[in-house]
């Protein structure tokens, strides 16, 4: 999930959530269809999340991220990167190797997650060793606020802070 990719990237506790979004197209359903979500977190790191669930079968999910020496953006349906540092005109693309395992896990939906098998892997993994998962109790409690933050945003018309939904 995202939010978990973002809550584990910041390393920071999140603070708050302000959303802008939708059920614009289809209407016959009561989630929403698009949506444009900043989590910021303790220190002034932010994350942004844009959702498009009425985008054509097979849309690209892409996550990059920014630092004080660079960016790095990665496409995942076609294992690439890009690498650009703020300090040289270059960029430095990449294609990632997909193991056969990886590239033929499909999902519930019927779609290749390449994410998830791994996922489960590690998952399976703390179970037989007693190792605590890194997505464990507490992080999921606050992976799902921060999501109901940004509903209650979009809903509200305002930023919403997390002490509010954890206490």
């Amino acid at each position: 999930h995202h939010i978990d990719l973002f809550h584990w990237m910041m390393d920071r506790k999140p603070l708050r959530v302000s959303a802008h979004g939708g059920t614009n197209v289809l209407t016959d359903r009561e989630i929403l269809d698009n949506a444009q979500v900043l989590i910021e977190y303790e220190g002034g790191r932010r994350a942004t999340l844009e959702l498009c669930l009425f985008a054509p079968y097979g849309g690209e999910c892409e996550i990059g991220a920014a630092g004080s020496l660079g960016r790095i953006d990665t496409r995942n349906q076609a294992l690439s990167m890009t690498h650009q540092r703020f300090d040289l005109p270059d960029r430095m693309e990449m294609q990632v190797a997909d193991s056969k395992e990886d590239a033929n896990f499909v999902d519930a939906s019927g779609r290749i997650d390449r994410g998830i098998r791994p996922e489960l892997i590690d998952f399976f993994a703390c179970i037989r060793e007693g190792r605590r998962p890194m997505n464990d109790g507490e992080s999921s409690r606050v992976a799902v606020a921060t999501c109901v933050a940004a509903q209650e945003s979009i809903k509200r018309k305002e930023t919403v802070w997390l002490e509010e939904l954890l206490g």
